[in-house]
């Protein structure tokens, strides 16, 4: 048996546009689970890039079986401000009860603004931050791209370089 080589990758090597990229792929049913089993709420997307007022969030979602709106940030990068102002705009827009942010990477000061907002604002406003992985292997003639939003792992399979 041949081992493959295991290489972490940049989200901006898997997709090199939030809007374009990241959120179609995100709201695929197998990766929207991902995100449903590490919050423990299941999500049904109704919409990318969804109007509030004059900006849009990344993906709109609702809450299987109730009217509780969810709001998804997808950023390929580390948090910024930027982000984090739009979620917040989001979220009081479309009075969200999830808001969630998907980095790559999270700052200590934006996990200390999540933590924050979730100890100072009422039971039925939910904030969470989740650090997708990627990571690349070569066996033989394919790529093998191993994917997790949490905890469990996925896997795609590609025949050419990323």
């Amino acid at each position: 048996m041949e081992l493959g080589n295991l290489k972490t990758v940049p989200l901006r090597d898997v997709w090199k546009n939030e809007e374009f990229d990241f959120s179609k792929w995100m709201v695929k049913e197998e990766n929207i689970k991902l995100l449903n089993d590490e919050i423990g709420i299941q999500l049904v997307p109704k919409e990318t890039e969804a109007s509030v007022g004059r900006y849009s969030v990344d993906i709109l979602a609702t809450e299987d079986g109730t009217n509780n709106i969810a709001v998804i940030e997808n950023q390929i990068e580390v948090t910024d401000y930027d982000h984090l102002g739009k979620l917040l705009t989001y979220a009081a827009g479309l009075n969200a009860t999830y808001i969630i942010w998907v980095a790559s990477e999270i700052r200590d000061e934006h996990l200390s603004a999540i933590e924050w907002l979730n100890e100072n604002t009422t039971d039925e406003v939910n904030f969470f931050w989740l650090n997708p992985k990627f990571c690349l292997i070569f066996i033989e003639t394919c790529f093998i791209l191993l994917y997790t939003i949490g905890y469990r792992w996925r896997c795609c399979h590609f025949e050419e370089k990323i």
